[in-house]
């Protein structure tokens, strides 16, 4: 048998005219920071370095400076991005034929398998 909580009182609920609700808290989002940082600890340098260039690489910061050095057409720009999805799809079904213990060459997409039967 449930027992009934303790602050239930039946005749608190005639009465809602005086119930008053609290101010929601307004949570305040600190913004983030624009810039990109590393904090160098231990006058380690080299590793905030690192740090950095990865962090750089992670974001395509890098590759976007490269690729804004020069205007590049709108077809070019979408032959681009077709070529990688069709070298992407290549490493993918390398990787799958790998996983089903295939070589690539007798790998089949459609069969799943082997191109031969």
């Amino acid at each position: 048998m449930e027992r009934p909580r303790k602050n239930f009182k039946p005749h608190n609920f005639n009465n809602f005219s005086n119930f008053t609700r609290k101010p929601k808290k307004k949570f305040e989002q600190r913004e983030k920071d624009p810039a990109m940082t590393v904090t160098v600890r231990g006058d380690d340098v080299m590793k905030a370095w690192r740090i950095l260039k990865k962090k750089l690489a992670n974001e395509n910061v890098l590759q976007e400076i490269k690729d804004r050095r020069y205007y590049k057409k709108p077809s070019a720009k979408k032959r681009e991005k077709f070529k990688e999805a069709v070298r992407k799809e290549h490493r993918r079904q390398i990787k799958q034929a790998q996983t089903l213990g295939t070589r690539y060459k007798n790998y089949d997409p459609f069969n799943g398998k082997t191109g031969r039967h």
